[in-house]
């Protein structure tokens, strides 16, 4: 069930690792697409679409997606994974990166900033194919052999043995070329070495400008086997242990384990690709297709989970790998979600009287990854059982000054990188999340984060969501020089938008703060708005939040 990931003197790895061309890799429309089905649509797109240097894959729906990563291996294509798909950023992405492939069912203009560019809807270009009966046939065909050859085995004439004799001849003649057929399918996809490019990954832009970091195929799979160990293979041993105990006067065996994942995140984020995409294809997991936003629609996407594991026979185990904002909604609809085992959360910190909710509510475990796109996943933790984070096997922590600045040390390709949060340090493996350097706010001499402000605004019960934003403000001190000045000021969305235009709302909130924070950190202004410019991933990029302000203060 699980990988054997690279060792350091391999050169080279699989990409894809499942029992057999009938394993399902993804539940799409209501089916699980085989090994076999998905690998014969790779091929076929690969004849249908040339290789190029750049491939952005666009997709939202992982079975797309997954056509497009797959083909992108194959073709030797290098795909670039954007946090945002606006205008601006596909517009710098046209401008910077030559021989560009564009995956996608949105309508794009085929030419920006003078390049011509390659587009290609994967949804219409299959349209019109159907690879399922082709894989079934195959796969049927190898089972009749079989079962002639079993049939034939019993009492025979001697003019019967000489027929069923160049029968078997046929008969092995025809296995053995499906088993050449099948393992030229599987051979599909090659080894990919690990120090082959294989994606470029943007930086969000919460904290400034979106940057690109290369990804070698080592980067991926590192952090893959590590959190497999963490978040699979432990809770997996201790399961063990525990059935070894109770089972052992049972004479029935255990149903099989369908493992699968469901996922809230895009798969081109740092997290998503590497907790919903690569490790469900080194450990042979199912993956589901959708994105669902709504808690009824993680609701519906696991109960499809569950359905394929009843009709397969088996248990289902699925893994939700997912945020804080999605965790939270569940807990405050309190639908029913089928099938857990456990969530995966990252991409903010997770208190833990969410995670003890979640824990309670679904009977499954929680747990937290934190990481970066710059260094992709670095530790984890179970929030209800503690507050320190520990790293991944192939990570160590290093303070390098006397400021207590701390660097990070891996075995990827960045070797070394600066860590851009504010840590308390308990030894090379271990740390305390204090807050993000870009977080800290100074103001008449006393300081505080953004999380922490954030927190305490967004607890008021009267908001479904609610930011602080740090605004700069460039004053002239003089005839010639300028200083900047700072000034905090709040959005916030209403559970009543008839409220917006209560002036006492703001009074109420205004005295909610005051009793939390300190005054010099309460907000200079507070905007209603109707929503915040999250991305996909549930950020806050601050040049969103510096244009949201912009609009405001303009109307």
């Amino acid at each position: 069930m699980f990988s054997s990931l690279p060792e350091n003197r391999k050169s080279a790895h699989p990409v894809l690792n499942y029992a057999s061309l009938a394993s399902p890799v993804v539940y799409h429309q209501h089916r699980a697409i085989s090994l076999g089905e998905l690998l014969q649509t790779v091929n076929y797109l690969c004849e249908k679409i040339p290789a190029h240097q750049h491939l952005l894959n666009l997709y939202e729906d992982r079975y797309y997606f997954l056509l497009g990563f797959l083909l992108g291996l194959k073709q030797q294509s290098i795909s670039l994974f954007p946090s945002t798909v606006t205008t601006h950023v596909l517009n710098q992405l046209y401008a910077n990166y030559n021989d560009l492939l564009i995956l996608s069912d949105l309508k794009t203009d085929q030419e920006q900033s003078g390049k011509k560019y390659q587009s290609f809807d994967l949804k219409e270009l299959l349209k019109d194919t159907d690879f399922r009966h082709t894989v079934a046939a195959e796969t049927s065909s190898g089972r009749e052999t079989s079962s002639n050859e079993e049939s034939s085995s019993g009492s025979e004439t001697s003019s019967d043995k000489e027929t069923s004799s160049g029968k078997e001849t046929s008969s092995n003649k025809e296995a053995s070329s499906e088993k050449q057929s099948d393992q030229a399918l599987l051979s599909f996809i090659p080894d990919i070495a690990l120090n082959k490019r294989v994606a470029i990954i943007f930086t969000s832009g919460s904290t400034g400008q979106p940057k690109p970091f290369i990804k070698q195929w080592n980067d991926l799979l590192i952090p893959a086997r590590h959190l497999t160990e963490r978040l699979f293979l432990d809770q997996h041993k201790i399961e063990q242990k525990a059935e070894q105990k109770t089972d052992k006067t049972s004479e029935a065996s255990p149903k099989k384990v369908l493992h699968a994942l469901l996922a809230t995140v895009p798969a081109q984020h740092m997290y998503g690709l590497e907790a919903s995409i690569i490790v469900a294809l080194q450990n042979g997991f199912v993956i589901h297709s959708s994105k669902p936003f709504f808690p009824q629609d993680i609701t519906h996407c696991l109960e499809d989970l569950t359905q394929l594991a009843h009709r397969c026979g088996q248990t289902i185990e699925t893994t939700v790998i997912t945020t804080p904002l999605h965790l939270k909604a569940c807990i405050k609809t309190g639908v029913p979600l089928p099938g857990v085992k456990q969530f995966i959360s990252a991409t903010a910190p997770l208190q833990i009287e969410l995670a003890q909710l979640c824990e309670t509510q679904y009977s499954a475990r929680v747990m937290e990854i934190f990481g970066c796109t710059e260094v992709g996943s670095m530790a984890c933790r179970r929030t209800i059982e503690t507050e320190q984070w520990t790293v991944l096997e192939d990570i160590t922590l290093q303070a390098i000054n006397e400021h207590n600045e701390i660097q990070i040390n891996t075995a990827r390709s960045i070797k070394h990188f600066p860590f851009n949060d504010i840590i308390e340090l308990l030894d090379e493996q271990h740390f305390i999340l204090k807050g993000r350097k870009e977080d800290l706010i100074n103001l008449a001499g006393k300081r505080t984060s953004l999380a922490y402000l954030n927190h305490h605004l967004q607890s008021y019960e009267e908001l479904t969501d609610a930011c602080f934003y740090q605004d700069a403000l460039l004053k002239k001190s003089n005839k010639v020089n300028a200083i900047t000045e700072y000034q905090l000021v709040a959005f916030v969305v209403l559970k009543t938008p008839a409220a917006m235009n209560n002036k006492h709302m703001l009074i109420k909130i205004r005295h909610y703060l005051q009793q939390r924070i300190e005054s010099v950190f309460l907000p200079k202004k507070i905007f209603f708005v109707d929503t915040l410019p999250r991305n996909t991933t549930g950020k806050l990029p601050q040049s969103e939040l510096k244009k949201l302000l912009q609009q405001q203060e303009t109307k």
